[in-house]
């Protein structure tokens, strides 16, 4: 006769521990070691860990984002400034276009007044010498 206490077959030991966890806690401290039976504190403690670094971490991408922002912000207005830059170069260049135009017509007419000048003192030169030569003549006695 058994009892329900009585183990003939590993089936036996397996509804005796279902049937009482007391006996199967008991087991379990004298079939693993000391570092088995912490394992589960220990995964528990990891976990903790684990989550404060990825708390951490979530904190670390926000930051991220909002400097990524803050980035996205300065190229933006760089760009705007580049565009304004640009303006400025495009009316640098038309004013320097023009004013390369002034300094050929500047250029072309010194040409000129240097030959207006160079006939003027011909002529000049011509008209006081018929003018000393008139003189020449009308104080001739």
């Amino acid at each position: 006769m058994t009892t329900g206490s009585e183990i003939h077959t590993i089936f036996d030991l397996f509804r005796l521990l279902a049937a009482h966890p007391e006996y199967r806690a008991e087991l379990r401290r004298h079939l693993q070691t000391e570092e088995l039976l912490n394992l589960p504190q220990q995964f528990r403690e990891h976990v903790g860990q684990f989550n404060d670094h990825v708390g951490r971490f979530d904190d670390h991408v926000g930051q991220f984002n909002d400097l990524a922002g803050q980035f996205n912000d300065h190229v933006g207005q760089f760009n705007d400034h580049v565009g304004e830059f640009r303006a400025h170069v495009e009316r640098f260049d038309r004013r320097e276009e023009r004013v390369d135009r002034f300094i050929e017509e500047q250029q072309r007419f010194n040409a000129e007044q240097r030959r207006l000048n160079a006939e003027y003192r011909q002529d000049m030169a011509q008209f006081k010498g018929g003018y000393a030569r008139s003189e020449t003549i009308r104080r001739a006695p």
